[in-house]
């Protein structure tokens, strides 16, 4: 139960990571825009949506 606590709280924090370096680089590249933050949001949600995929296929297997 913990360590299935720890992995959910781990992919948000991850996600959250990817997307705020995604935004700082869009940010430095091309400079504040609205549209800028619908590609970060894209890559957050592949990450979580990838994590969580792997997390399924791993319970799987055990």
């Amino acid at each position: 139960m913990l360590a299935q606590l720890g992995r959910i709280v781990g992919t948000l924090v991850l996600a959250y990571v990817v997307f705020q370096v995604g935004l700082l680089a869009l940010t430095m590249t091309f400079g504040r825009s609205p549209e800028l933050v619908i590609p970060p949001l894209i890559l957050a949600g592949v990450t979580v949506w990838w994590f969580l995929l792997r997390r399924g296929s791993e319970r799987r297997q055990h």
